[in-house]
């Protein structure tokens, strides 16, 4: 190879390239449609995630027609102004010559992609990104257009025309880029993760994987191979030549397909992200560590060889994660991997011996619609005797979590004993002998059985000794023995956790104020009396209200502000950060939740968990009253039914706002009643549902940032500091911290508590102008009762006429105030929605005008630079001057 010649036909080409103008329109062209394609989505701020995502699912298509344009003249161009002639004449090898240009079309796809960091940038001044994350996805940038770089030069190769250059670069370099799902609508669905555009994916992920490296510089040297047996044609004497050379550049890429296939599961992949998620963290090399190397722990995963495409990520998670398990833990820890058929002897074993089925999932078809497959992706952690099973792995699962739980309880072999108190709500199930069916199982027992021993506590007797945790839902549904049972239990110093909810949507009819056993009960004309439920929570120095849920607007933000209030998520100052349990944790869901207070007891400290966050510039909050106040009030949550199915949800309910934050879970503590017993350890949720099987179900199967909460980390961790194991807390908390778009969040918050008073305003003089029409009829009323000149009959006639006429006129007026009512509402929610508009758009047009102006500034320069230089080399006698002579 002659450097001097590489270099002198690159810097020729970059000459050529930046001391012209159309050379800064193709970047300054390539820069806007890349800023409008990631802020005009929809999904940017809908999302509220300060990350490219939006970009990088169109990128490919921008890189590809962008290249194809950049390289499309590249030979054409030589050949129209007769300078290919002139460049095989020098004294160098076609390499040289290929190189050159390769570099040099390199080189400005390395200058573009440097003009778009103004979109990194601007999503760093919205919000608070992963510095880390945004390095890989520009090598992945960088690594996906050089690749197509050298693809695009056999558009120009193969054709005289420019614009037929063009479309060939297009065709062979989709094919390319989108070779993966061809090989996947082929039957080889791992390839949607292997191929070009599933590599690209990874590193838009933080991940640097080896893998994609060697994909990427393996087809980039396959590719120039091919351009050069290309280049050479004028040479051939016959087609054998020809051939010979396209035949080794495809044997050049089947090799570096090979090897990425082999890079996937040998290579290492780095993980560059600030909270390094993608990684073994601290706490599993530790027990890694301490294992016992004549104990060893025996991983064996059943992964299916094809899965679809919601699977693909999952599956490679597991297994990067046990070949690094493997290699960390030595010989303490051994892992296997089968990939069964359905219905194969390996099928039959896995069900036989560890109950792993297949899962029917279904899988996108290629035309369109769907089919169904036979999905194996389980696995079971062994240790001598001791197993731990995780049948499937759903899409959302935390699989370092599940890995490291269970080789911890293998190893250690010892499982501590939590007891669940049968109540009206029975988490474990169970068979319900009044309607003769089987009770459903909460998840929440499936995910402690992982962990612990799980026992079912009959409150009619003495508990089981060795418990060394309680779980009691609904302790308001015990009868008065039960609970004073209970009571003792939790003043002797066993740890428990109490889950109160005053309007359970999991376990409706279980609440504090419902009867009890439920509707069974009344409809058998009544049962048992329920405990007295204030003196038992004033007994730790707590008090709750049977009928106030809280509110607040912390929803507003997500999915569109569409969420009722009574959905609360915690976040912020509203999660402690004195607590072990709850330090670290981003978000906790609560659904329909009541609220403790502290009562000042002596000898009690009650210490918040989780709150609400007191009134503030982004937030208002408040209670409800669970029920209205009298029947057509309409301001509770429950609204009365005429025909007796119960109440009814209220959206329009009253919002009783209050300037203080609300007590959601606390952790009480106690001084021991004797010197010999143990203090008082109780945790208390003001909701029910925080366990619910809809939030156990959404953490495995969701993969949508905007629904991220800690729900299930937050009530594991309480568990495992009342059992007295922390070992696994920072561990669940290793998930992507929750960028959002910050400073889009405080801009729309101002609109947002305008149109929060504005709704507030409107329902209260609806309010005032029903209790004015109430107290017309009620005036009516009282009037007719106190006329001494009538008697009791006519009295009656006369109240019922009024009562008739007056129900008439207010339902009328109720009628227009609430159609004035919701005419307000919405004229403040589009005005609210149209400000949000604005703002968005404010961000997006500044994001498009700012991002396309160095490269316009750098164009406009050249040609002044370029005019300037053309009129210097004009003789001065040769000047065109104005005036006649």
């Amino acid at each position: 190879m002659n450097k001097n010649i590489v270099l002198a036909v690159c810097k020729r080409d970059l000459r050529s390239w930046f001391g012209n103008p159309t050379g800064y329109v193709f970047i300054l062209l390539f820069v806007a449609v890349s800023a409008a394609v990631m802020m005009w989505s929809s999904q940017f701020f809908a999302n509220n995630l300060a990350n490219l995502d939006t970009w990088n699912v169109q990128f490919p298509w921008l890189a590809l027609i962008f290249i194809a344009a950049a390289t499309m003249g590249m030979w054409t161009s030589e050949r129209a102004n007769g300078t290919q002639e002139l460049l095989f004449t020098l004294p160098a090898h076609d390499s040289d010559l290929l190189l050159g240009k390769f570099l040099a079309y390199a080189a400005v796809w390395t200058v573009s992609l440097v003009f778009t960091l103004a979109l990194p940038i601007a999503v760093g001044l919205l919000g608070n990104p992963d510095l880390g994350q945004l390095f890989a996805n520009y090598l992945g940038f960088w690594l996906f257009g050089v690749m197509l770089v050298s693809v695009s030069m056999l558009g120009s190769q193969l054709t005289h025309n420019t614009t037929v250059a063009f479309i060939l670069a297009v065709l062979i370099g989709a094919a390319v880029v989108f070779l993966g799902d061809v090989f996947a609508w082929l039957g080889f669905t791992s390839w949607s993760t292997n191929g070009t555009y599933g590599q690209f994916l990874e590193f838009a992920r933080g991940m640097v994987p080896a893998s994609g490296i060697v994909l990427f510089v393996g087809l980039t040297a396959a590719f120039l191979y091919l351009n050069l047996a290309m280049l050479a044609r004028r040479h051939w004497r016959g087609g054998a030549d020809g051939a010979h050379g396209i035949v080794r550049s495809l044997g050049f890429a089947a090799g570096t397909l090979a090897l990425t296939v082999i890079a996937v599961h040998v290579m290492p992949r780095f993980d560059v992200t600030s909270e390094r998620i993608h990684s073994l963290g601290e706490e599993s090399r530790k027990l890694l560590a301490s294992l016992d190397p004549n104990k060893p722990v025996l991983v064996t995963a059943f992964v299916s060889e094809d899965v679809p495409e919601q699977f693909v990520q999952q599956r490679r998670v597991l297994l990067n994660l046990l070949d690094q398990f493997d290699a960390i833990g030595g010989n303490t820890v051994q892992t296997s991997i089968i990939l069964p058929e359905p219905f194969s002897p390996e099928a039959r074993r896995a069900e036989s011996n560890y109950n792993i089925r297949a899962a029917t999932v279904p899988s996108a078809l290629p035309g369109g619609g769907y089919t169904e497959m036979q999905v194996f992706l389980g696995l079971v952690v062994t240790c001598g005797t001791e197993e731990v099973v995780t049948p499937f792995i759903e899409p959302g699962l935390p699989l370092e979590y599940e890995l490291t739980r269970s080789i911890r309880v293998v190893a250690n072999a010892v499982r501590k004993k939590v007891g669940v108190l049968k109540t009206d709500v029975e988490l474990v199930g169970g068979f319900d002998f009044q309607t003769f069916q089987q009770k459903p199982r909460w998840l929440i027992a499936d995910e402690l059985q992982q962990q612990y021993k799980i026992e079912n506590v009959d409150p009619e007797k003495d508990y089981p000794d060795g418990l060394d945790c309680l779980i009691v839902p609904q302790p308001s549904s015990l009868v008065q023995e039960q609970m004073d049972r209970l009571q003792a239990w939790i003043l002797a110093g066993h740890p428990t956790l109490l889950l109160e909810d005053p309007y359970a949507i999991g376990a409706p009819g279980t609440a504090a104020d419902d009867q009890k056993g439920g509707m069974q009960s009344r409809m058998g004309g009544g049962g048992p009396q329920k405990g007295q439920f204030e003196p038992f929570f004033a007994k730790f120095g707590l008090a709750m209200s049977k009928s106030d849920i809280v509110w607040d607007t912390s929803s507003t933000n997500l999915l569109g502000g569409r969420l009722p209030k009574q959905i609360v998520f915690a976040s912020g100052s509203g999660v402690s950060s004195d607590s072990s349990i709850t330090r670290g944790l981003q978000s906790v869901v609560w659904l329909m939740a009541g609220h403790f207070t502290d009562a000042q007891k002596d000898g009690f400290k009650v210490e918040p968990l989780v709150s609400t966050v007191p009134i503030s510039n982004l937030r208002m909050n408040g209670t409800i009253a669970k029920y209205e106040s009298r029947p057509g009030f309409g301001d509770g949550m429950l609204i009365w039914d005429p025909f007796g199915r119960g109440g009814q949800f209220n959206p329009n309910a009253e919002l009783r706002a209050s300037n203080r934050g609300y007590n959601l879970a606390v952790r009480v503590t106690g001084k021991p009643a004797t010197p010999e017993g143990k203090g008082v350890s109780l945790i208390c949720f003001a909701d029910l549902d925080v366990i619910s099987n809809e939030l156990f179900g959404l953490r495995r199967q969701s993969a949508d940032p905007n629904l991220r909460f800690d729900n299930v980390p937050f009530v594991l961790n309480c568990i495992d500091s009342l059992v007295g194991d922390e070992s696994l807390i920072e561990l669940r908390k290793r998930r992507p911290v929750l960028r959002r778009l910050t400073a889009v969040e405080q801009a729309q918050s101002a609109y947002e508590e305008e149109w929060n008073a504005q709704k507030m305003v409107a329902e209260n003089e609806a309010r005032k102008a029903l209790d004015d029409a109430k107290a017309r009829l009620e005036d009516a009323v009282a009037k007719i009762r106190n006329d001494k000149t009538l008697d009791e009959q006519s009295i009656e006639r006369k109240i019922v006429e009024v009562e008739q006429a007056e129900n008439r006129r207010f339902d009328n007026e109720k009628g227009e105030i609430e159609a004035k009512k919701k005419v307000k509402i919405e004229a403040a929610q589009h005005d609210r929605d149209a400000s949000r508009r604005k703002i968005h758009n404010g961000y997006r047009l500044w994001t498009l005008v700012l991002a396309p102006l160095p490269a316009l500034l750098l164009g406009v320069w050249t040609l002044v630079r370029r005019s300037t230089r053309a009129s210097a080399i004009v003789p001065n006698n040769r000047l065109v001057r104005g005036g006649a002579q």
